[in-house]
């Protein structure tokens, strides 16, 4: 197998790429809440760029601002549910239990548009 530009992690015997994505999320834990951002995703996981200093081990809602929209005109989110497996600083990452794509409200995305231009 070939190294990827955009980095490998191994798991078990299996690499998974990542692929170096800065997207806006929002994520949830038990004991709080905040915005972040990404720094990377792959297929198994997310290393997150976030507000508080979470623990290893804690499970994890994250929702994260997907950069297309669906039929050219309604913004979708990605939503996740995983665990934190690292912490470097401010930075966890973050091993995926489940995924799925939903609808995001306009006007969240219309903010979030406008501060990036």
């Amino acid at each position: 197998m070939l190294p990827s530009l955009a980095g490998d992690i191994q798991i078990g015997r299996r690499f998974k790429t990542r692929y170096p994505l800065r997207l806006s999320a929002s994520y949830r834990t038990r004991n709080c809440s905040g915005a972040g951002q990404t720094i990377n995703v792959s297929s198994n996981g997310v290393f997150l760029a976030c507000e508080h200093h979470l623990k290893p081990g804690v499970t994890i809602e994250l929702g994260i601002e997907w950069p297309f929209l669906l039929d050219g005109d309604v913004p979708l989110q990605l939503a996740l549910r995983g665990q934190i497996v690292r912490v470097e600083g401010p930075h966890c990452g973050i091993a995926l239990v489940q995924h799925r794509f939903r609808t995001a409200k306009r006007k969240a995305f219309a903010a979030h548009a406008g501060r990036q231009n």
